[in-house]
């Protein structure tokens, strides 16, 4: 024997006689025999070069094949042992596996036997001489669409297989019943299901993912959730589940069916945060009815961008809301004090109670049952309100009607409440207005019961039921307690974090204490501990002395990185494990937070969203606080800087100075981060459509920014912007006064 073409030729028996050879020897001779055929062109005449392997790699580029792509995307249907024995060897193009099959490397790959390499060739050599499509798609071709795309790849599975993915896909079955109708277990159900859809995908997925392309970018461009019949808009097939498979097929595999009518890639925590943000602009703007647009405007702020058919699903399965078809849309949320308020703001008059119940009456319709309140529970909404007055006995107005300015009766607030400081006793209005008119500071309209209301809206006033007196929080007492008494005996007793509210309905009953009262000793008091977002509780309840607590915070202190980068309390927790200080908030249930609240007091760190603080570097650490501040604005649309501090110590706890708020709010403003807008109404900046949806979630303070002194000094910029808003909604007379400036 003394050529390759001897060896080629000898036969199993002739080998199995042979001296010294076994069946261990016979199995690498037959693995020899193999990898040569496939290396030469071998004939009954004898050997020859087979040049048509050799030149394999020009053919397939002349097939239409680019060598540099990805072999993967190429040589789909390939043997798994051929697939993984490419990947261990690492492998990237098309050319370096056709390279190492001609230099006849493939079969000495790990795993990758005779059959494996045949297998192989015979794929290689399809493409050649028959083209890519062939390989892939048979005599069908390549699918040009998403229903063939769907089909064809139902059509590669035996029936039993076939059977399991539609019925998983297109019916729903639960693994476990499809199990049972195999006799198998859901598990072997599972990982044979997984397997197909792996397999499938390894075969259609370029195809889905072009031919799909327009419904993701769709979603995308919706926010994440795409209503069904603009998928069939997109698709023309109007079953949500078949398009879901092909998702799949495009690997996909983070989209789901929502609700039975929206395809989403979005977590259900993500889905939630746009609908809270969508409902909490639509219960801010306080109105019973709201102009389509505007809803529209407020779902685009929320960062769900559909059309009136989408919005109208989104309402039906979200909330079982029917938005119906017409230009205006009942507000679903709108307090019952709402829909009186729109009547006060509707007249701009004053009106006794029995007269708005005559109008109310008049309704056809109207949502809460409004129309059948009675005078009494009625004068409990016209008090709780914030945007309706008391002004005479039984009388109510609107703010936007009452008989002198906003800004004239927050004056005469303003003086009022200093001249009740320092007094323990109670005060009646008509004495504050014989003062004022004895300084001649009277306002023509000024009644002492406009007076009580509006200084029962300052949060260093006490009032008092059925009576002109007033009191300043701070200083009055009943029986030798003050306010901070009685709010720190309802937190001595809580054994959970207390919210506004919860200490309110703790407090004894006979003063009418208003929120900002309660919220304000509840910011002041040295007892008292915010831990953000609406959260008190007293500073006994962390469980540390005064030697210990300021032991913790020097550690954290000096713990938090020196270049102002903020860190979490559970994560500065966690780097203090060593503290027995530490260890014992770590444990406890609320313990970040009680950390986060005793570092707001820390006049060397800065507090932010998150529980995040930061070490006060002056400069990098206002990072965290401009975060906060740009956080809120968003939030809110539009937002004053009362607000924004209001905010911050709510949410965040800030405890640092009001100055550091205006700052920050200036230098967001002059980075670009923010737009101020007339009367310091700021918004983030961005491009005019979206700052327009962020002026519509606040439209009652965009109409009046059309009353504003500062419009002569407005921007160009920002007029324009207020215009195009005041055409939008249809805000004609504060449109004519903008372009009367302009």
């Amino acid at each position: 024997m003394g050529t390759v073409g001897d060896l080629l030729e000898l036969s199993e028996t002739v080998l199995r006689d042979a001296r010294g050879v076994g069946a261990k020897k016979i199995d690498v001779i037959g693995d020899l025999k193999v990898r040569a055929r496939n290396e030469l062109a071998f004939s009954s005449q004898g050997l020859s070069e087979a040049s048509e392997t050799q030149l394999l790699s020009d053919r397939l580029g002349k097939s239409g094949v680019g060598m540099d792509e990805p072999w993967e995307r190429v040589l789909r249907v390939l043997p798994t042992r051929a697939r993984g024995a490419f990947e261990s060897v690492g492998y990237t193009s098309v050319r370096d596996l056709v390279n190492a099959f001609e230099r006849g490397e493939l079969g000495r790959l790990p795993n990758f036997g005779p059959k494996t390499l045949t297998r192989v060739h015979e794929i290689l050599e399809t493409i050649a001489n028959h083209g890519l499509d062939a390989y892939l798609f048979g005599d069908r071709g390549r699918p040009e669409n998403l229903h063939d795309l769907i089909e064809q790849a139902l059509d590669t599975l035996e029936e039993s297989d076939r059977d399991i993915v539609e019925r998983r896909f297109f019916v729903g079955d639960t693994f476990g019943d499809i199990g049972d109708d195999y006799d198998v277990s859901f598990q072997a159900i599972q990982a044979r299901f997984d397997t197909l859809v792996e397999t499938l995908s390894y075969h259609f997925r370029p195809e889905a993912e072009v031919l799909l392309e327009p419904v993701v970018e769709a979603a995308e461009k919706a926010g994440g959730l795409l209503p069904a019949d603009r998928v069939t808009e997109l698709t023309e097939i109007n079953d949500l589940h078949r398009i879901l498979f092909a998702l799949h097929l495009a690997g996909l595999v983070e989209f789901r069916i929502w609700q039975g009518v929206f395809i989403t890639s979005l977590h259900q925590s993500e889905i939630d945060i746009k609908l809270r943000r969508l409902r909490d602009a639509i219960v801010e703007t306080g109105r019973a009815v709201l102009p389509f647009e505007q809803v529209k405007n407020f779902s685009h702020r929320a960062g769900l961008r559909m059309d009136r058919a989408g919005l109208t699903h989104l309402f039906q399965v979200a909330w079982e809301v029917d938005i119906g078809k017409s230009r205006s849309i009942k507000n679903p949320w709108a307090r019952r004090s709402d829909h009186v308020a729109n009547v006060l703001e509707d007249v701009a008059s004053p009106m006794s109670a029995q007269e708005i119940l005559t109008r109310l009456e008049s309704f056809e319709q109207h949502e809460h049952g409004i129309n059948e309140i009675s005078e009494r529970a009625l004068n409990g909404l016209l008090h709780r309100h914030e945007d309706i007055y008391t002004i005479e006995r039984g009388t109510y107005v609107h703010a936007s009607a009452l008989p002198i300015s906003l800004d004239a009766l927050d004056s005469v607030v303003q003086w009022c409440v200093k001249r009740l400081h320092g007094e323990s006793g109670q005060i009646s209005t008509k004495y504050l207005l014989g003062e004022l008119d004895e300084l001649g500071k009277t306002e023509e309209g000024l009644t002492p019961y406009l007076l009580k209301d509006a200084l029962s809206r300052h949060s260093d006033v006490l009032t008092f039921k059925n009576t002109y007196l007033v009191a300043h929080a701070a200083t009055f007492e009943e029986s030798g307690k003050t306010l901070a008494d009685r709010v720190e005996t309802v937190l001595v007793e809580a054994s959970a974090p207390l919210t506004v509210e919860d200490v309110i309905d703790l407090l004894p009953e006979g003063i009418d204490y208003h929120r900002m009262s309660i919220y304000t000793t509840l910011l002041s008091a040295p007892f008292s501990l915010n831990m953000g977002n609406n959260r008190f509780v007293h500073l006994s309840f962390v469980g540390l002395s005064e030697n210990r607590r300021v032991r913790l915070l020097d550690a954290v202190h000096d713990t938090l990185p020196a270049d102002g980068t903020p860190m979490s309390c559970a994560d500065l927790l966690s780097e203090l494990s060593e503290m027995a200080e530490a260890r014992g908030l770590a444990i406890r249930e609320y313990g970040s937070g009680l950390l986060w609240g005793l570092l707001r007091e820390h006049e060397k760190v800065v507090c932010g969203p998150g529980e995040l603080v930061a070490r006060d570097t002056g400069s990098e650490s206002q990072h965290v606080l401009r975060t906060a501040i740009g956080q809120i604005v968003g939030d809110y649309g539009a937002a004053y800087p009362r607000e924004v501090r209001s905010e911050l110590r709510t949410q965040y706890g800030y405890g640092g100075s009001d100055s550091a708020v205006f700052g920050s709010l200036t230098r967001s403003a002059e980075e670009g981060r923010l737009l101020r807008l007339p009367e310091s109404l700021y918004v983030t900046e961005g491009s005019n459509e979206e700052i327009l949806e962020a002026m519509a979630q606040r439209d009652r303070e965009i109409v009046r920014l059309s009353r504003s002194s500062e419009l002569a000094s407005t921007p160009q910029r920002v007029l324009r912007l207020l215009a195009s808003y005041y055409e939008e909604h249809g805000h004609r007379n504060q449109l004519e006064k903008i372009r009367s400036i302009r």
